[in-house]
């Protein structure tokens, strides 16, 4: 393996680069900087109220003090707390102290030891051609939501375990399976059997393939939730 490929010791870049380097040019500034390292310094750079809270999202906070909450999706009240960070995100959700917030660190080295996929992967993961997030999973099915970048397309596919079904519900998707290649618009599906080679992409280079997915360990349904939308429109 070469060298620059094996695994680095995990150390900051101040100590791993900046320390070592004989090159470097420093030059005073007063630029209010922070390192933002925990999440006790991200709710110093959002102003408070006057009982220092501050939310970010669908949150409300009532007879609480010095308490910053974050929410995403979903809607979330602190009552009656004091000193405390709430975050919640599609896939976790923290609850911690402000003086103890650093100590997320240790929470994600316990979620690698335990070999959590959530140590690794967000609910949304990122791929060249788009994302795609995880709904809902079970025993012996997935559901997923894709979305697919303008002018890409889906990697070519052959499942041996599992048939998907592909459901269009905004835009139109231009489905290759096997030979066959048709158009596949809002509210029609696609039916994939399994061992049969599949790829999809949205039609037109300005537009973008929203998707879901469904799988199962025998069967797998695959939900295609086709979205297309201009560039500007996310």
């Amino acid at each position: 393996m070469p060298p620059v490929s094996r695994p680095q010791p995990n150390v900051s870049i101040d100590y791993a680069l900046m320390e070592k380097a004989d090159q470097v040019g420093v030059v005073p500034c007063d630029i209010g900087w922070s390192d933002i390292g925990s999440w006790k310094s991200v709710s110093e750079v959002h102003a408070a109220d006057e009982q220092g809270n501050c939310a970010v999202g669908p949150a409300f906070l009532m007879g609480s003090r010095n308490t910053f909450v974050r929410a995403q999706d979903r809607f979330v009240a602190a009552i009656g707390v004091q000193d405390l960070v709430v975050i919640d995100t599609p896939d976790a959700l923290l609850v911690a102290h402000k003086d103890a917030s650093q100590q997320v660190k240790d929470v994600v080295t316990h979620l690698k030891r335990s070999d959590v996929a959530l140590a690794i992967d967000h609910a949304t993961v990122h791929r060249p051609w788009g994302t795609f997030t995880v709904l809902v999973e079970g025993d012996g099915f997935k559901v997923k939501r894709i979305m697919v970048k303008p002018t890409a397309s889906l990697s070519l596919q052959l499942h041996h375990r599992r048939s998907e079904h592909w459901v269009v519900i905004a835009g139109v998707a231009h489905v290759t399976r096997g030979e066959e290649k048709r158009l596949i618009c809002i509210r029609t599906s696609q039916p994939i059997s399994r061992s049969e080679c599949v790829t999809g992409s949205p039609t037109g280079a300005r537009r973008r393939w929203k998707s879901s997915k469904c799988s199962a360990a025998a069967t797998s349904a695959r939900t295609i939730s086709s979205g297309f939308r201009t560039r500007t429109g996310a």
